[in-house]
């Protein structure tokens, strides 16, 4: 798991809009999965101020976002969703995704 969203900017990528400050060359998300590893997304607002992907209350800009597809809303549902990477992040707009799998039930 690897957040690629917050209000501090983005990690996906050396040229990404909004790069994450203080960063590392090579070190970026779409770096490490070209060498091989399986990420989930999570992103965050880093706010603690009770509205997420919000920089800010009032703020038009955005921090990130993460959107979690677990079975219910208990803790070990959302771990093992986590560790299951069945999650996504955005830092623009708050989409709503509804997919199966195999038959699967998508999210309501």
């Amino acid at each position: 798991m690897t957040e690629i969203a917050s209000v501090h900017g983005s990690s996906e990528a050396e040229d990404t809009p909004r790069k994450v400050y203080a960063s590392v060359p090579g070190n970026f998300v779409r770096d490490v999965l070209q060498r091989g590893y399986r990420l989930g997304f999570v992103g965050s607002g880093d706010s603690h101020d009770g509205h997420p992907g919000l920089v800010h209350l009032g703020n038009s800009g955005s921090g990130g976002l993460a959107a979690i597809l677990a079975d219910d809303a208990t803790r070990e549902a959302v771990h093992a969703a986590l560790c299951a990477r069945r999650v996504y992040a955005t830092n623009g707009p708050r989409i709503f995704l509804n997919v199966t799998l195999d038959g699967a039930r998508s999210a309501p």
